[in-house]
């Protein structure tokens, strides 16, 4: 069937900004770990502290990528997170529900289903931060 070759994984983020910079890995048993960059130029894009700021509740769900199946051929990778499907925003939907709307969205005669990945509110943070930087330097 079509899609049988995606499968997600509910997870939860911290709600900082560093989350954006942070790389997940998604191991044996689906286990899931976070780990955050020591990069010393991402560092200087968040300021000064540790990058900590909260913009989101702590504990907001998210559903990452567990196989990327045909989307991997488009890009996508396990670990990435899903935040919209055919421009919606599934930030509040599990894993479950995200896979239910794409096979929705597919049966319902729609030439093709789009996922948008990483375009959470820490990585749109991110970036700004990153242009503020720049533009501080030039």
């Amino acid at each position: 069937e079509e899609f049988d070759d995606l499968s997600f994984i509910d997870h939860t983020w911290d709600g900082t900004v560093l989350d954006a910079y942070s790389k997940i890995t998604i191991g044996l048993l689906n286990a899931i770990w976070q780990k955050e960059t020591e990069n010393r130029g991402v560092r200087r894009v968040l300021g000064e502290g540790t990058g900590h700021l909260q913009i989101e509740l702590p504990g907001q769900p998210r559903v990452l990528m567990l196989h990327a199946g045909r989307a991997g051929r488009q890009g996508a990778h396990r670990g990435d997170v899903v935040t919209h499907i055919d421009g919606a925003s599934v930030m509040d939907l599990d894993a479950h529900q995200v896979l239910k709307l794409i096979k929705a969205s597919a049966t319902s005669g729609a030439q093709r289903v789009t996922l948008t990945l990483n375009a959470e509110r820490s990585v749109a943070e991110a970036l700004k931060r990153r242009a503020q930087a720049i533009k501080e330097d030039v």
